[in-house]
């Protein structure tokens, strides 16, 4: 995930050997606005973000360079509510996102793109998206009860499970789940926690942890 680093101002950088070249993509997008960049499987690079009235914006550099498509209004910009964006080998494209008050999954079918409600009842309404080298979509997020679940999509619909559960010591705390999958099909889980318990006690825990097969087994916490 990238940050706008001006005003209304999304740069799109390409290292070209020794040097970088630094392109204006869309001067009207958000500033601060989070960005997430996927490589297609037929090598165009694709960029997601809010724009400052307010849209989710998916541009595209092809053979005659970028094209601007907006996907859906209401996207609120926060660090749980930010864009994932996910490119499947085979050349699906699927972005997951928070429009109004509810978490959503776009993807992009031929030339357009079609909305459906994010599966699961997650904290942070929406969650990672990626794909295995197989090209089965995989989600991560924080469900209501505060424990950090992995899904992903069958032939009869989505399925998830219990990954892990970290330190919930006060009334006030924020989660955030990040989630890929290796080329060796083994999937990876960051989890993150921070909580504060009025005036002053506050604490945070991470932890890396990926899956051997049957059971979810942690790196570093």
């Amino acid at each position: 995930m990238k940050n706008v680093v001006g005003p209304v101002l999304l740069l799109a950088a390409l290292a070209l050997s020794q040097d970088w070249i630094v392109e204006q993509v869309d001067p009207t997008a958000a500033a601060a606005s989070p960005v997430e960049l996927v490589k297609a499987a037929d090598g165009r690079l694709w960029a997601c973000y809010r724009t400052a009235a307010g849209f989710m914006r998916a541009a595209c550099l092809g053979d005659s360079g970028w094209s601007l498509t907006d996907i859906c209004w209401g996207y609120v910009p926060t660090n749980v509510w930010r864009p994932f964006f996910a490119a499947s080998p085979h050349g699906e494209l699927c972005l997951s996102c928070v429009t109004g008050d509810s978490g959503w999954l776009f993807r992009l079918v031929g030339d357009s793109w079609q909305g459906e409600p994010y599966s699961f009842a997650a904290r942070a309404m929406c969650g990672t998206v990626a794909y295995d080298t197989a090209g089965r979509l995989h989600t991560a997020f924080v469900d209501t009860a505060g424990d950090f679940c992995a899904g992903h999509e069958t032939d009869s619909g989505w399925t998830a499970g219990f990954v892990a559960r970290l330190s919930i010591e006060g009334p006030d705390h924020g989660d955030a789940a990040c989630f890929t999958v290796a080329p060796d099909c083994r999937p990876w889980y960051f989890a993150y926690v921070w909580w504060m318990k009025p005036p002053q006690l506050w604490g945070e825990e991470a932890s890396l942890m990926h899956f051997s097969g049957d059971s979810w087994t942690t790196v570093w916490n």
